[in-house]
């Protein structure tokens, strides 16, 4: 402990979903009825000696298949190891913690209750985080996410724990009083 950073030692960690066996579960993203027969076809067939490399880092032909699907140019599209890789790398690449003599640090701010790990990477990251309650329904908080001064705002969808779906016209709202949309797609 000694050697770790103080906000470290005394944030809270990232708790899981609770980890039961012998039951369909739908906390942790996992598919109850195992592969669809086209994939286990296609695992079937894949060349077990391409595994021994490391993939493309920057995952090309995902992305430009991603940009083609969705519109965008292939630069747009951020492919990671899963969902928290990605956030980790959001957290990284957009949010500045204070420096020493400094109060100034970038801040984040999520609808709350949500996806409990935005908390424990805005202390890994060193900036603060702003919770918001959803509004009645479980609409989301445009207003106040809006006007919050958030460097990046956080919405999770479906979220969780609620399974909200936000609907698009929200989020692109959202954007555009954030002046965070180029383009609506």
């Amino acid at each position: 402990e000694k050697y770790l950073r103080p906000d470290v030692v005394a944030m809270s960690g990232y708790t899981p979903g609770e980890q039961v066996n012998d039951c369909i579960k739908l906390n942790t993203n996992e598919c109850a009825w195992g592969p669809s027969p086209a994939v286990a076809k296609a695992l079937a067939a894949y060349d077990a000696n391409a595994l021994r490399q490391y993939p493309d880092p920057v995952s090309r032909k995902l992305r430009q298949a991603a940009a083609e699907v969705y519109g965008v140019r292939a630069e747009q599209i951020l492919a990671g190891n899963g969902s928290d890789d990605c956030l980790t790398i959001i957290f990284r690449a957009f949010c500045e913690a204070s420096v020493a003599g400094s109060e100034r640090a970038d801040k984040v701010a999520c609808p709350w209750p949500t996806y409990s790990l935005y908390d424990t990477l805005a202390t890994l990251q060193g900036v603060p985080i702003e919770h918001y309650d959803w509004k009645d329904g479980w609409s989301l908080p445009v207003d106040t996410l809006a006007a919050s001064g958030a460097r990046v705002v956080f919405v999770a969808s479906p979220n969780n724990p609620s399974a909200t779906l936000v609907p698009r016209a929200e989020l692109e709202e959202l954007a555009r009083r954030r002046k965070w949309l180029e383009r609506t797609p």
